[in-house]
Order: C-alpha cells, then structure tokens, then sequence
C-alpha cells in the first residue's frame, strides 16, 4: 500500500490512472486508501472495474463514501489533482477501458498534460504481453509515465493462494 502512496505523492498535480485486476479487491483497497489520504477520489472506469467496486462495496469490503466515487461521464469536470482513475484493460484486451484511451478514442476520458499510468499485475495469460506492450507504448507515445512491475518494486501481487493459504483450505474441506 506504501507503493501507491509513494508514487501518487510523486504524481504530484497531475493524472493518474490505476490498471490492475477487477477481481483484486484487495489491491483496489490499498489504490482507494492511498488515494483518500492525498485528498483524492477514485472514477471507477470499465464494466468489470465497476461491476466489482458495486459488489464489493455493498458487501462492506470498500467502505468508502458515496461522494468518494466520481462517475467516469462526471470527471472531466473536476481537477485531474483531485482523481486517481481505476480502469479496467491491465492485459491490454482490445476494446477495454485503458486500451482504448491509450488510443484516444475513450468517450470520457481524455489524458491531460503528463499523467502518471501504473500497472499494477503482470501481463498474464501467455500471449498478453504483447497487448500490454502496445498499450504501453501508445501511451508513452501519449507523453504518459508509464509504471509496471519490471521498473517499480511492489507493483505486481499474485492473484494465487500462498502454500499455506492452500493447505488451511485443504484442512477446511
């Protein structure tokens, strides 16, 4: 969690955006926290980035206020300072959220001055590095600072048990 922290203080001003897993909500409550405590709010962006922060949220596991969230159509009117985007497309699929900004061609979402892009997950399956690269490097193209696993520690976390998470599990059963 120190990692975001640490790398939204060093955005200073400018955009940023967040890619990882929907399914880690986990990582999206560390992005949330860091996020709140520089004074920022999170735009949920993507189906399945938005379809999980619902269900997680009415489940208790992101007990963020209401006015914390900023629909994706809203956040054009608010300071980019004041937001971290939460986008879906951390494996570069055609046609998510993050793939088609790294295009410009995303209907909200429009990428100002010099915003920070991290990536936190690894490029998985086999063959998703490639689409990961592409999106990397439209973005890069865009003047965006792009930060992933390979030049930042902590960035990527496995989305697989720990051996002793799979043996209590194996006991359980």
């Amino acid at each position: 969690a120190g990692t975001f922290h640490e790398l939204f203080a060093r955005a200073g001003k400018r955009q940023i955006l967040v890619t990882t897993m929907s399914s880690n909500i986990s990582r999206m409550y560390q992005i949330m926290d860091a996020a709140r405590k520089l004074g920022r709010k999170i735009v949920p962006s993507g189906r399945s980035i938005e379809q999980m922060i619902d269900v997680a949220r009415r489940l208790g596991y992101l007990p963020f206020p209401d006015d914390f969230f900023i629909n994706e159509q809203d956040s054009s009117s608010h300071f980019q300072d004041e937001l971290v985007y939460l986008i879906a497309g951390c494996y570069g699929q055609p046609g998510s959220s993050l793939e088609r900004l790294s295009r410009g061609e995303h209907e909200s979402i429009v990428l100002e001055k010099e915003p920070m892009v991290i990536f936190s997950g690894d490029p998985n399956p086999p063959g998703a590095d490639i689409t990961v690269e592409k999106v990397r490097d439209n973005l890069t193209l865009k003047n965006c600072e792009v930060i992933y696993s390979e030049i930042q520690n902590n960035l990527h976390v496995s989305g697989h048990a720990v051996k002793g998470d799979i043996e209590r599990l194996v006991k359980l059963i």
